[in-house]
């Protein structure tokens, strides 16, 4: 009797933290933004708007229309943070979590990639909104697609 209910323990202990895990990977630019404890508290869902978040809540152009009166990338690194070359930051590899940069409401904010013509557009939070549930529409219609198959 004490055997099965040993079993019995180990088997609810084992799938109460399989229940827990996540099944939505974080990228390698959310790992680097936050601190390991905090992605483990963090739900898929909130993993799943990091992952968007970092690779589509800024917009690397190759080139400025103009440089006049935008602030310099280098002026918001984090204290802490390697600065990569600017000629050799792209949209695939700029990590936002790098800098002190919090999207405004309803402005997109501009600044040129240090001793390059570049520029990382920030987009507004609510460009970032609307463009992440358009993402999470587009997702389900697919996996609804994919299921009446």
């Amino acid at each position: 009797m004490k055997m099965k209910n040993l079993f019995l323990l180990c088997a609810l202990a084992i799938s109460a933290h399989v229940g827990f895990a996540q099944n939505v990977l974080p990228s390698q630019k959310v790992k680097q933004g936050f601190e390991k404890t905090a992605l483990q508290s963090f739900s898929d869902s909130q993993i799943e708007y990091w992952n968007y978040y970092a690779d589509n809540a800024f917009v690397v152009h190759s080139e400025a229309k103009t440089t006049e009166g935008i602030p310099l990338l280098s002026t918001v690194l984090k204290p802490g943070k390697a600065s990569i070359s600017g000629a050799t930051i792209t949209q695939e590899n700029f990590n936002p979590f790098h800098y002190n940069i919090t999207p405004l409401a309803s402005e997109t904010q501009l600044f040129i990639i240090d001793g390059t013509s570049k520029m990382v557009q920030v987009r507004a939070q609510s460009s970032i909104d609307m463009y992440y549930d358009m993402y999470l529409t587009n997702k389900a219609n697919k996996a609804k697609l994919e299921k009446s198959k």
